[in-house]
This record gives structure tokens, C-alpha cells and sequence, in this order.
């Protein structure tokens, strides 16, 4: 755990305005018990995205621990003008009351985000074991029929055997990101048995979850399954309409499939949802160059640009859509403003503007460039003929 938490505190000293790494951090440094710590990096991601649910839920968690209950509870008066119509927000708070004891308001605002929400599938298991806690086991019994609909309304099975009952208790709701995110490095340590067991945890304590439907269409996609990653992917939009991974992992799927057009909007609701993540609007940015919109696409691009200086594939991108509009002396400035400057890609690009101009001697000059970094690469030795043909040499 103490390694994984260095790794997040090193990515958000890297990407400092990427107030979702912040979020993650947060969560991962309360469920190690690390309350003021993650009190801190919460604050900082409200500090970017003033907006942002998640992160304004775990303060008023982190807040409850390292302060008191009181302070916690008093976040949560923060929360809802900003989640007026948020199921998130009276269920948290719901999970929150439950745990510091207020029962009978606990229940009350769990029993608000089911009626805001009634396709949330944990929702009604939270409240099936807050009503079993109370001994009333008809409501209970109720709640787990509700829970068994709606997760089969999605498209997915409920947790078998279904009991009103939590694993892991009434936990902070920043948990799950904290179970998926471990689940992921698990995987990509080839450890995949351990890391489904640990999906399937997950799901026992929050059946229906989107960011378990995100993570279950992400690994149908990697399987091949790709009306199952579709579906899954589908199901996670419905019951988040701020799951922006969805939206991204959607546009995915169909531009490996050739279909720009359908990625398209799925990759501007992403932009919508988070217009500070840079990444978000070079995929945008280069999603509409493909498509031949690119005056959109250097609009995307620069703004990616802006939002973060180093970044470096968004600039050579750029200067390509530049190059493309006709603008070499844009380009060219694009290409020479950064430290990509010295990129085999930024000297394929200069070269061929310069052989735009007729300027075969320098362009060459640029191939070669290219050639020493690639002695195999196909489209600098494609150029290298028609200059060398064009140099008379």
C-alpha cells in the first residue's frame, strides 16, 4: 500500500492540476487510515474543479475523521448546492450518518437518493442493511428485491448469494475507486485471478457501481467482447452522468473499429465533463483532424496545449492540423516552441513543410534526422527518395 501511495503522490506532482489523481490520492491515503493527509489532497482537487462530487464527499468524510463528526457533517451542507439533484450526495451522506450512529437520518437520506435514483443497484443494498441493522427484516427483504431488479436492469447479475449485508461495512464511498485502482495494478501485474476476486468484492459491496461497470466493459474490451464492453460501458453512463471514463472508453472501442463518426460524441460529452483534463481534448483534437473538422481540431489541440505547456504530443498534433490549413509559419513555430523540438517526429514534420517551400537540401538535412533515430522508418525513407530525386543526387 505504502508503494502504491508514493506512485500517486509522484503522478500528482506530475500532472498538479489533474484533479481527478488528486481525488484518487485522497481516497487511497483515508482507506490507509491517513484522514488529514487525504483531507489535503481533497482540498487541492476542489481547488481545480470546485464542482467535483467525489472529492467534496471524501473531505467531508476525511473531515469527520481527522476533526469530528460535526465538521463532516457541516461539509456535507457544502455538497448539495452543487449536487442539488445528485443521488451521490444524500447516499453519502446517508452512509456517513449510519456510521457516526444517526440511524434514523442515515436511512432517511439513503431512502432520498433511492427515490432520485431508483436504477442504483447499491443504493437499495445499503439501505436492505441499514434496515436489517434495525431488525425490520420485511423492509430489508424488500430493499434486496429492489437490489436484484436493478442490477438486472443493467444488464448484470446481483452478487450472489444476495444478503442485506455490506462486506466491508457502511465504508466511505471513495472506497471503490480505492478497490479498483488496486484491482487494475493487480492486472497489469499479470496477476488477473486476484484482481477479478478483488473486482468481485467490490461488487458484493456495491453491486451495480459504474466505476465497476467501467472496469467490467474496459476488461470485455481487452477480451474482445465487444458487445459485453458496450453494454457495460452503456450501463455506466446511465447511472453516472459524470462517468466521463465511460465516454472515453466508448470512443475507444469504436475508433479501433474505423467508426470516427460514432466516437465523436462520446468524446465531446468526456470534454464536457472534464474540460481541464488535457488529455480529453487532444483525443478530441485528433478525433476531428481524422475526420477532416480541422479548424475544430487545432481549436482542441491549443487547448490542450494550454492547459498543460509540456505536452508535447498535443503540440506536434498541431503543427500538423496547422500544416494541414495551410499555416507552414504556424506550424513551424508549434514544432520549435518546446522540448519536443528535438522529437524524430517534429523533424519528419519539419521536413516535409520545408519540402513544401521547395527547400529540398534543408528538408533533407531534416530526414536524415529522422534516419538516425530510425534508420527503418518507412515514411523518412519515402521522403528521403522523392528529395533525393528532387536534389538531382
Amino acid at each position: 500500500m505504502d508503494e502504491w501511495l508514493d506512485e500517486l503522490t509522484c503522478a500528482t506532482r506530475e500532472r498538479p492540476r489533474h484533479a481527478d489523481g488528486l481525488c484518487l490520492l485522497g481516497d487511497a491515503l483515508a482507506s490507509a487510515g491517513r484522514a488529514a493527509e487525504a483531507r489535503a489532497a481533497y482540498e487541492r482537487a476542489l481547488e481545480i474543479n470546485p464542482s467535483y462530487r467525489d472529492a467534496a464527499i471524501g473531505l467531508a468524510f476525511a473531515l469527520g475523521e481527522c476533526v469530528d463528526f460535526s465538521a463532516g457533517f457541516t461539509a456535507f451542507r457544502r455538497l448539495f448546492p452543487i449536487a442539488a439533484h445528485d443521488p451521490l450526495a444524500p447516499f453519502a451522506l446517508g452512509v456517513y450518518c449510519l456510521r457516526g450512529g444517526w440511524v434514523a437520518t442515515g436511512i432517511e437520506q439513503l431512502e432520498r437518493a433511492a427515490g432520485l435514483a431508483p436504477r442504483l443497484p447499491f443504493v437499495a443494498l445499503h439501505l436492505a442493511a441499514a434496515r436489517a441493522a434495525t431488525g425490520d427484516d420485511d423492509e430489508a427483504e424488500r430493499w434486496l428485491e429492489r437490489t436484484r431488479q436493478a442490477t438486472r436492469a443493467l444488464g448484470a447479475e446481483p452478487p450472489e448469494p444476495l444478503r442485506a449485508e455490506l462486506p466491508d461495512g457502511f465504508a466511505a464511498p471513495g472506497l471503490i475507486a480505492v478497490r479498483i485502482a488496486r484491482a487494475r495494478e493487480r492486472l497489469r501485474a499479470g496477476h488477473e485471478t486476484s484482481a477479478r476476486a478483488a473486482l468481485d468484492a467490490a461488487w458484493r459491496q456495491f453491486p451495480g457501481h459504474w466505476r465497476l461497470l467501467l472496469e467490467l466493459g474496459r476488461l470485455a474490451a481487452a477480451d474482445g467482447r465487444r458487445d459485453d464492453a458496450l453494454r457495460s460501458l452503456r450501463a455506466a453512463a446511465t447511472v453516472s452522468d459524470d462517468c466521463h471514463e465511460a465516454q472515453v472508453e466508448t470512443a475507444l472501442i469504436h475508433t479501433e473499429a474505423g467508426e470516427l463518426a460514432e466516437a465523436l460524441p462520446h468524446l465531446e460529452a468526456a470534454v464536457a465533463q472534464r474540460p481541464t483534463f488535457p488529455d480529453y481534448r487532444f483525443q478530441l483534437g485528433t478525433l476531428l483532424a481524422d475526420l477532416g473538422r480541422l479548424d475544430e481540431a487545432a481549436s482542441e489541440l491549443g487547448l490542450a496545449l494550454a492547459l498543460e505547456p509540456d505536452y508535447g504530443q498535443a503540440a506536434v498534433a498541431l503543427a500538423e492540423v496547422q500544416a494541414r490549413l495551410g499555416a507552414g509559419d504556424d506550424a513551424l513555430r508549434t514544432l520549435l516552441a518546446g522540448r519536443w523540438r528535438d522529437w524524430p517526429e517534429t523533424f519528419g514534420l519539419h521536413a516535409e513543410l520545408l519540402a513544401g517551400e521547395g527547400r529540398w537540401d534543408e528538408a533533407l538535412g531534416y530526414v536524415e534526422r529522422v534516419l538516425a533515430w530510425d534508420a527503418a522508418d518507412p515514411a523518412a525513407l519515402e521522403l528521403q527518395l522523392r528529395l533525393l530525386a528532387r536534389c538531382g543526387t
